[in-house]
């Protein structure tokens, strides 16, 4: 009877020790985003109505697919991720509906982020981190405008439970067919000693 709880025990273990590891770049989790926010808008004569938020955007992804699914999102016009894998100085880029320019490479609240020009009537400057793509600064400034996003936080948050990978189901399926059959022989051997 001990071997046949050891085999069961076993069994029931290899679920867990065969999860995916939390740091598992394609288990689905989540990011989350905090943008601070103000923008200032020109009413009737020279009266200026501000407005200041704290924007959190959440998004369930992986690590491994968080560019493609930040990139169909869109923060204040802007695709909250762009891939800046093939960004360089002076390249020309295209961010959503607008054309701009990588001017440089410089440091927006901790992250490493290209700098790009945008071609309109006003000034915008946008930031992307240089790594994750993520977006990280927005200047925008015209005639009787001005609206400036930065991104104060990201975290990504891994899922508490991740799944269950194929393997630990069909070891725990084998060491739980094992204890059956150990089981069988040993009532068997009983049955004939008597």
């Amino acid at each position: 009877m001990v071997i046949i709880g050891l085999f069961l025990v076993c069994s029931a273990s290899t679920l867990f020790i065969y999860r995916n590891p939390p740091d598992d770049p394609d288990a689905l989790g989540s990011v989350i985003l905090l943008y601070d926010f103000d923008e200032m808008v020109l009413t009737s004569g020279s009266v200026w109505t501000a407005e200041s938020r704290l924007d959190t955007l959440y998004y369930p992804t992986s690590r491994n697919n968080m560019k493609a699914v930040l990139s169909a999102s869109y923060y204040c016009d802007f695709p909250v991720a762009m891939n800046t894998d093939t960004w360089y100085l002076s390249s020309s880029v295209e961010i959503g509906t607008y054309s701009g320019v990588v001017l440089w490479s410089w440091e927006v609240n901790g992250y490493e982020c290209w700098l790009c020009e945008l071609q309109i009537s006003g000034s915008a400057n946008v930031s992307y981190d240089r790594d994750s793509g993520i977006l990280v600064e927005i200047a925008w400034t015209e005639v009787g405008l001005q609206r400036f996003a930065d991104l104060q936080e990201m975290v990504f948050r891994q899922p508490t439970l991740p799944p269950i990978k194929v393997e630990g189901i069909l070891l725990a399926g084998i060491f739980a067919e094992l204890a059956v059959i150990v089981w069988q022989i040993s009532d068997r051997q009983k049955k004939s000693k008597q």
